[in-house]
Protein backbone atom coordinates (compact mmCIF):
# COMPACT_ATOMS: atom_id res chain seq x y z
CA UNK A 1 0.00 0.00 0.00
CA UNK A 2 1.11 3.60 -0.49
CA UNK A 3 1.27 6.39 2.03
CA UNK A 4 -1.87 7.65 1.77
CA UNK A 5 -1.66 11.38 0.04
CA UNK A 6 -3.77 14.72 1.10
CA UNK A 7 -5.28 15.62 -2.12
CA UNK A 8 -6.52 19.08 -0.91
CA UNK A 9 -8.16 19.67 2.32
CA UNK A 10 -10.93 17.19 2.00
CA UNK A 11 -9.32 14.17 0.54
CA UNK A 12 -6.92 11.47 0.81
CA UNK A 13 -5.88 8.83 -1.76
CA UNK A 14 -4.29 5.78 -2.06
CA UNK A 15 -3.09 3.11 -4.03
CA UNK A 16 -2.99 -0.86 -2.67
CA UNK A 17 0.12 -2.84 -4.12
CA UNK A 18 -0.99 -4.74 -7.52
CA UNK A 19 -2.03 -8.36 -6.18
CA UNK A 20 -2.08 -10.93 -9.11
CA UNK A 21 -3.39 -14.14 -8.95
CA UNK A 22 -4.26 -17.36 -11.71
CA UNK A 23 -7.76 -17.45 -11.01
CA UNK A 24 -8.10 -13.56 -11.76
CA UNK A 25 -10.79 -11.34 -10.55
CA UNK A 26 -8.21 -9.66 -7.85
CA UNK A 27 -10.74 -6.76 -5.55
CA UNK A 28 -9.33 -4.72 -2.61
CA UNK A 29 -10.88 -3.19 0.51
CA UNK A 30 -9.48 -0.35 2.94
CA UNK A 31 -10.48 0.17 6.02
CA UNK A 32 -10.40 2.88 8.03
CA UNK A 33 -9.06 2.94 11.16
CA UNK A 34 -7.83 5.96 11.95
CA UNK A 35 -9.73 8.80 14.81
CA UNK A 36 -10.02 11.67 12.40
CA UNK A 37 -13.69 13.07 11.54
CA UNK A 38 -15.33 12.06 8.62
CA UNK A 39 -12.71 8.93 7.74
CA UNK A 40 -14.68 5.78 5.44
CA UNK A 41 -13.43 2.32 4.74
CA UNK A 42 -13.88 1.40 1.03
CA UNK A 43 -15.71 -1.86 0.43
CA UNK A 44 -14.42 -4.92 -2.08
CA UNK A 45 -13.68 -3.30 -5.38
CA UNK A 46 -11.69 -4.41 -8.53
CA UNK A 47 -9.57 -0.83 -7.89
CA UNK A 48 -6.46 -0.16 -5.96
CA UNK A 49 -7.00 3.24 -5.76
CA UNK A 50 -9.01 4.89 -3.01
CA UNK A 51 -9.94 8.43 -2.71
CA UNK A 52 -11.77 9.46 0.90
CA UNK A 53 -13.70 12.50 0.93
CA UNK A 54 -15.44 14.88 2.69
CA UNK A 55 -12.94 15.12 5.59
CA UNK A 56 -11.62 18.17 7.62
CA UNK A 57 -9.31 20.34 6.63
CA UNK A 58 -5.43 20.74 8.22
CA UNK A 59 -7.05 17.44 10.13
CA UNK A 60 -4.33 14.26 11.01
CA UNK A 61 -5.40 10.72 11.95
CA UNK A 62 -6.86 9.79 8.22
CA UNK A 63 -5.49 6.17 8.63
CA UNK A 64 -5.71 3.17 6.42
CA UNK A 65 -5.02 -0.44 6.16
CA UNK A 66 -5.54 -2.48 2.51
CA UNK A 67 -6.35 -5.63 1.95
CA UNK A 68 -6.49 -7.90 -1.31
CA UNK A 69 -8.24 -10.93 -2.54
CA UNK A 70 -9.09 -13.28 -5.46
CA UNK A 71 -12.49 -14.71 -6.80
CA UNK A 72 -12.23 -17.95 -4.86
CA UNK A 73 -12.32 -15.54 -2.07
CA UNK A 74 -8.85 -16.12 -0.08
CA UNK A 75 -7.86 -13.04 1.44
CA UNK A 76 -4.04 -11.36 2.31
CA UNK A 77 -4.38 -9.94 6.11
CA UNK A 78 -4.90 -6.45 6.33
CA UNK A 79 -1.47 -4.06 5.95
CA UNK A 80 -0.17 -1.82 8.34
CA UNK A 81 -2.05 1.27 8.97
CA UNK A 82 -0.81 4.19 7.07
CA UNK A 83 -2.10 7.39 7.50
CA UNK A 84 -2.43 11.33 6.30
CA UNK A 85 -3.12 14.97 6.67
CA UNK A 86 -5.24 16.79 5.06
CA UNK A 87 -3.93 20.02 3.59
CA UNK A 88 -4.57 23.02 5.74
CA UNK A 89 -7.21 25.62 4.61
CA UNK A 90 -5.93 28.47 2.32
CA UNK A 91 -4.95 31.94 4.62
CA UNK A 92 -6.85 34.90 3.75
CA UNK A 93 -6.31 36.74 6.18
CA UNK A 94 -3.31 39.24 4.23
CA UNK A 95 -6.12 39.48 1.34
CA UNK A 96 -8.96 40.30 4.06
CA UNK A 97 -6.27 42.82 5.64
CA UNK A 98 -5.32 44.44 1.56
CA UNK A 99 -9.32 44.84 1.02
CA UNK A 100 -9.46 46.92 4.64
CA UNK A 101 -6.33 48.59 4.21
CA UNK A 102 -8.24 50.23 0.14
CA UNK A 103 -11.39 50.78 2.18
CA UNK A 104 -9.80 52.74 4.68
CA UNK A 105 -7.49 54.77 2.20
CA UNK A 106 -10.61 55.91 0.04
Amino acid sequence: QSVPQAGGTDTVSMTATTASDPSGGIEYRFDFTGSAPGGTSRDWSASPTYTDTGLTAGTSGYCYTTQSRDAPGNQTTASTPLCAQTDAPPDTTAAILGVLDVLLSE
